[in-house]
Order: structure tokens, then sequence, then C-alpha cells
């Protein structure tokens, strides 16, 4: 795991700002989400320890919230799908 957060590595610099910012902080996410999560067996990751919601609602979370978001950015609006 690299221990330098994306933004600071360089990369993507082809992109134009404001996209490689998004891309570097969902890469930033993806790192996280290896890291403190890959390690979890099924069961840890559904548990639902006093009640409260498990990682996997909180992973599922994340990326529904990204997808709104998105859509949002590109002037679209949420439906069924």
């Amino acid at each position: 795991m690299p221990s330098i957060e994306p933004w600071l590595r360089g990369t993507e610099s082809e992109m134009p700002a404001v996209a490689r910012a998004v891309l570097h902080a969902l890469q930033l996410a993806e790192e996280d989400f290896a890291r403190w999560c890959g390690g979890l067996s099924d069961e840890e990751m559904n548990a639902r320890p006093a009640g409260l919601a498990s990682v996997a609602f909180h992973i599922r979370h994340v990326a529904r919230s990204v997808d709104r978001l998105l859509t949002y950015a590109e002037g679209r609006s949420l439906n069924e799908q």
C-alpha cells in the first residue's frame, strides 16, 4: 500500500484539476477500504454490533452516494434505476 496519498503522487496530470481531484479522492477511498476492510470476513462485514449498521451497509452507502453525486454533477436527474 503506498504511503503517499494519491493527490501527492503526481498522477493523472493530464486530467483537468477538478476531475483529477475527484479521481484522487476515489483512489484514496479504494485504498482505505482495502487497508481497513480487506481482511474482514463476510461475517465481520455484515455484523451489526449493538444493532448498528454493518460495514457492508456503509460501503454500499458510499458507492451509491458517489453515484448520486456524479449524476447531479452531470446535470442529470435521478431515476428508478
